[in-house]
């Protein structure tokens, strides 16, 4: 009877392991100080979805859109890769924004054009980072970890 008893706690507790390991990181970040916010974005990103825009709740699909694929973060620089394999390996400037009456940090940069771009994370969700440009027709990019 202990036998038994020992393997059903062991099996519960395995099982209670996979489980958590299973959910994936989930943290907010757009409440969080600059240095939390640095540390869980920085990596290396592929883009799964945007969502957004004008038309509101629209979805796009990495093969519908024609933003960045892949991206690398570090606190000080973005490096971005689309479809066509061009890059933009520029330096971020982070600004604390007031979004919708929410203070956050945001990061910010111009690509090769000199066209400006704002961010800010909004969090990870199962693994999932989310990038909002802020604004009235900004879109979400919702991005997961890359090698």
């Amino acid at each position: 009877m202990k036998k038994i008893i020992i393997a059903i706690s062991f099996i519960s507790l395995a099982a209670f392991d996979c489980k958590k390991n299973s959910d994936g990181l989930n943290i907010i970040l757009h409440d969080k100080p600059l240095s939390v916010i640095q540390e869980y974005t920085q990596g290396n990103w592929k883009l799964q979805y945007e969502k957004g825009g004008i038309c509101g709740n629209c979805t796009f699909y990495p093969a519908d859109t024609t933003f960045n694929l892949y991206m690398a973060l570090t606190p000080e620089r973005i490096e971005l890769r689309d479809k066509y394999f061009q890059t933009l390996d520029t330096t971020i400037t982070w600004s604390y924004v007031n979004i919708f009456g929410d203070s956050s940090y945001a990061l910010n940069f111009r690509d090769s054009s000199g066209i400006p771009y704002t961010f800010a994370p909004d969090g990870i969700y199962n693994d999932t980072l989310v990038l909002y440009q802020p604004g009235p027709d900004g879109l979400s990019f919702f991005y997961i970890k890359s090698n």
